[in-house]
């Protein structure tokens, strides 16, 4: 996963933010659990908290019946799932772009 969301993501609306992942060679924006799990493993295994306080990646799915969801902002207090409109104008959201398998 890239350890910060991609340039020019944030404030767009989630649609533009999943094409702009696409874009990038090999690349896709991550699901809930690789957005969780990497994001959970970096930091036990090394501190490395990714996108930075505040930030989120948004994530491929979208549960049904509810929001979108955006996983980000690890602290030592433990690692953020929100909800989220898709308004575009959330700074704190871009997306972050993960390996294709």
């Amino acid at each position: 996963m890239t350890k910060d969301v991609l340039n020019g993501s944030r404030c767009k609306t989630r649609s533009k933010q999943l094409a702009l992942a696409k874009e990038k060679d090999g690349y896709e924006a991550p699901n809930l659990r690789q957005a969780i799990f990497i994001n959970f493993m970096l930091f036990v295994s090394k501190e490395i908290s990714l996108f930075g306080k505040g930030k989120f990646t948004c994530c491929r799915e979208k549960p049904e019946g509810k929001r979108l969801l955006a996983v980000g902002s690890f602290r030592y207090s433990g690692l953020l799932v929100v909800e989220f409109r898709d308004y575009g104008s959330n700074r704190g959201i871009g997306v972050a772009a993960v390996r294709k398998l």
